[in-house]
């Protein structure tokens, strides 16, 4: 799969999750699991999408997406959670965040030159 797919997939289901929850609808697993799952996919996709219209064969290093990744799941599942009590510390979000982030970085980067 190409990775500007895996961005817009991952956008998509994001923003539904928001139209549902908006409209007050609520599933446990999408609710704690969803968000988690396409952050990654969906903030790194569109820096590299938007980037690649300056420089065409952009792309961010593996190593890089991983670290970021871990500063995430750090920051949003043990220190945010210890002063804010609307957040809770679960193991299950870093597995989220990890395996959204493994999704894209197994894809494959194009862009389509038109000449």
């Amino acid at each position: 799969m190409i990775r500007k797919n895996v961005w817009a997939i991952s956008s998509i289901c994001f923003l539904l999750h928001q139209i549902l929850i908006y409209c007050h609808f609520s599933n446990i697993y999408l609710d704690s699991y969803l968000d988690p799952l396409v952050f990654i996919p969906t903030l790194i996709g569109g820096i590299e999408y938007l980037i690649s219209f300056f420089l065409i064969n952009f792309r961010i290093k593996t190593i890089l997406i991983y670290c970021y990744t871990t500063i995430i799941a750090i920051i949003f599942e043990f220190v945010i959670p210890n002063f804010d009590h609307r957040f809770t510390a679960d193991i299950y979000d870093c597995v989220a965040y990890f395996f959204g982030a493994s999704v894209y970085t197994k894809t494959v980067f194009t862009r389509v030159i038109k000449s």
